[in-house]
């Protein structure tokens, strides 16, 4: 095994348990890390992959890092923070589920998507349905779409409010 690695063993009482434990006393502090190491491979860098657990902004607070290598370069895959934001390719995550980063403009961080360059759907996707009556009362977010169903008509808004304006696409 590689110099600065430690190892931890399982114990078994009933099942299997094992358990990386540090003191920590600061909010960003990286607990403990598992790494998976190619030994045979030459001098440099030898890991493969790594599963990091920190503290997130507090001690009674964590996050998971998972990080792939290529070569030398740690790729920090995936993020999940103690607010179970999960983060794909961008390790401060706004939104629910983050994709690449980006700049989250409307994120209010409940149940958001946020998806940096393209979104590709291979199947369907669902925005939010009104009616003729419900229209003018409707409040959005300026970005925001939506679908009158009485009229078959997708809208954007254009001034956010309560009502918002909105404008359609034709």
């Amino acid at each position: 095994m590689p110099s600065g690695y430690e190892t931890a063993t399982a114990v078994s009482t009933p099942f299997v348990n094992l358990t990386l434990s540090k003191n920590l006393t600061g909010t960003n502090n990286v607990l403990g890390s598992i790494s998976f190491v190619n030994s045979s491979l030459g001098a440099g860098e030898k890991r493969l992959a790594l599963i990091s657990v920190d503290t997130d902004g507090a001690t009674n607070k964590g996050r998971i890092e998972f990080h792939v290598f290529d070569g030398v370069i740690d790729r920090e895959a995936i993020t999940i923070k103690s607010n179970s934001a999960v983060g794909i390719g961008d390790n401060t995550p706004e939104a629910k589920l983050d994709i690449g980063g980006g700049t989250a403009t409307y994120i209010d961080g409940i149940d958001d998507l946020l998806v940096k360059d393209d979104l590709e759907v291979d199947g369907s996707f669902f925005l939010r349905q009104v009616n003729d009556d419900a229209m003018d009362a409707t409040n959005g977010t300026e970005g925001e779409m939506l679908y009158n169903r009485d009229d078959n008509i997708f809208y954007g808004c254009t001034v956010t409010g309560t009502p918002a304006t909105w404008a359609a696409f034709h």
